[in-house]
């Protein structure tokens, strides 16, 4: 009777198998040793990341969340933060973990910051208002021109009274509390005066959530001289340490895991300033003769908040226009844009340099402006050609805008740089120019 286990069996089993693995190995053993030689490249290389108590890399997870570390040295615009306060730690605990791992969020202040801090600062410094009040925009707004129910409005969620008291004008037409800049000369000019009545920097900053009144009212009832140590409303209490988080994670991001390629940061965008001290009827028009759209002299100027802008006399303003020619890709409508429109270059990049309006909202140099008349009014007494614009109506042709000023059609495909009669379009703006 055969054995359950044949030895014999199995010992030639067992020498064809290795048998087989030698002759594996002496196929495909270059592949074998190159392939070994890159992992261990590979591990020498990720060995050597930076290793933090962070965000470690040699961890035995792919992924794994990370308790942060709080700064020893924690202060809000040189003013110590009390973290043996257990409560006071707690509460900043909380707030720096919520904005160090809301990874969208924290990505785009981020971003956006790039753009408008180094505009912000220089404006604090100017006003001796700490750096550390710059996170206050990150905190109100995400630097956006959001509005809230309450009515605050803009970068720095000024209320509309607020505004006004600090120097901004607010009604149907204009509020500067969507212009980014003069917002935050308002800003400043409350920090100082909340400064003066609550002694330091950290009551200044709770109060521009409650209010000066709001916070001496609290402290004075609690007999208490300091923020961190009264009992206040739930917002106020969280108030100083959000903007306490977003410092901490803004001033180092790659220390809290936002590694942001520097091509990715929003940039300050070129533009050039043109000062008006006439109503323009249409800034849709007036947009156009600048060269952008309606949307994009929106977007850089959303202190405008109608199709139009009343100027007062003596008043004027200065509304931004970019510079950048691909914006002009954007446009719909194929704009010629005459000299007569544009002006002299250095003088309309100029604040100091005054641009006047004509009856259309468009910009008319000062070396060509008439007391008597408005631009595009011919002066019969003139034997100098002039110019004027039309803007194309639906279903109009260029015969018929041609007889409407008497001249000639060829004249206004010249001017215009028209190769047919039939590539105009509605709302395309044309310089006629009268014979």
């Amino acid at each position: 009777m055969a054995s359950l286990f044949d030895t014999d069996s199995f010992s030639e089993k067992n020498k064809r198998f290795w048998s087989n693995i030698g002759l594996w190995l002496q196929r495909y053993q270059t592949y074998f040793f190159l392939s070994l030689i890159a992992l261990l490249i590979g591990y020498h290389l990720y060995s050597r990341l930076p290793n933090t108590p962070q965000f470690s890399p040699l961890q035995s997870s792919r992924y794994q969340v990370y308790s942060l570390e709080i700064p020893e040295d924690l202060n809000f615009a040189g003013e110590s933060v009390p973290l043996r306060d257990i409560d006071i730690y707690e509460r900043f605990d909380k707030e720096f973990h919520m904005n160090a791992y809301w990874q969208s969020n924290t990505i785009l202040l981020i971003k956006r910051a790039n753009r408008w801090f180094p505009q912000v600062e220089p404006i604090l410094q100017q006003y001796e208002v700490p750096e550390d009040f710059k996170y206050v925009m990150a905190v109100e707004s995400m630097f956006e021109n959001v509005s809230s129910p309450r009515g605050a409005a803009g970068f720095w969620q000024l209320m509309p009274a607020s505004a006004r008291e600090f120097g901004l004008e607010v009604n149907e037409e204009v509020d500067e509390r969507y212009h980014p800049i003069k917002a935050t000369h308002a800003a400043c000019q409350y920090f100082k005066r909340a400064k003066r009545s609550l002694t330091n920097w950290t009551s200044t900053l709770a109060s521009y959530n409650v209010g000066m009144g709001g916070l001496s009212r609290v402290m004075r009832e609690q007999k208490m001289k300091s923020y961190y140590s009264v009992l206040i409303n739930q917002e106020t209490a969280r108030y100083v340490f959000r903007v306490l988080a977003l410092k901490i994670v803004m001033e180092d991001p790659e220390k809290y895991g936002f590694i942001i390629n520097p091509r990715h940061l929003y940039k300050i965008e070129p533009t050039r300033e043109v000062r008006v001290n006439k109503t323009i009827p249409s800034l849709t028009d007036f947009a156009i003769a600048q060269g952008i759209s309606y949307k994009i002299l929106k977007q850089y100027n959303p202190w405008l908040r109608k199709n139009r802008l009343t100027v007062k006399d003596g008043k004027s303003y200065v509304i931004l226009i970019p510079t950048n020619p691909a914006l002009n890709e954007t446009l719909e409508t194929n704009i010629v844009f005459p000299d007569s429109l544009m002006g002299d270059t250095a003088m309309m990049e100029s604040p100091a340099d005054s641009m006047a309006l004509d009856e259309n909202g468009f910009a008319v140099p000062a070396n060509d402006q008439k007391e008597s008349s408005p631009a595009t009014e011919p002066q019969e007494n003139s034997s100098d050609p002039k110019e004027v614009l039309h803007t194309v109506r639906n279903g109009e042709s260029l015969s018929e805008i041609a007889a409407k000023y008497n001249v000639k059609a060829a004249s206004i495909m010249k001017a215009n740089n028209i190769s047919k009669e039939n590539h105009i379009r509605k709302g395309q703006v044309l310089k006629i120019v009268m014979e």
